[in-house]
């Protein structure tokens, strides 16, 4: 799955918010759009089943993004 994400800086917290990038920045509800400040394209990666990463768990990701439109991580 090719997902975009969108990172926010607010109130000392970083949030980024990864979408499927078909869908693209609109398929963020607003409500998130609003808790998160302002978010701005940070980069463009491709998640896949099982795959390990950093300060991601990509199999709940990828079901959140299927499921919601979206998935946040707040650091």
């Amino acid at each position: 799955m090719l997902v975009d994400i969108y990172q926010s800086r607010n109130n000392n917290k970083r949030n980024y918010v990864l979408v499927e990038t078909r869908n693209g920045f609109s398929s963020i509800p607003e409500k998130i759009r609003n808790d998160c400040g302002k978010l701005f394209f940070d980069k463009k990666i491709e998640l896949n089943p099982g795959e390990k990463r950093i300060a991601l768990k990509t199999d709940e990701a990828i079901s959140h993004i299927i499921d919601k439109g979206y998935y946040i991580i707040t650091t």
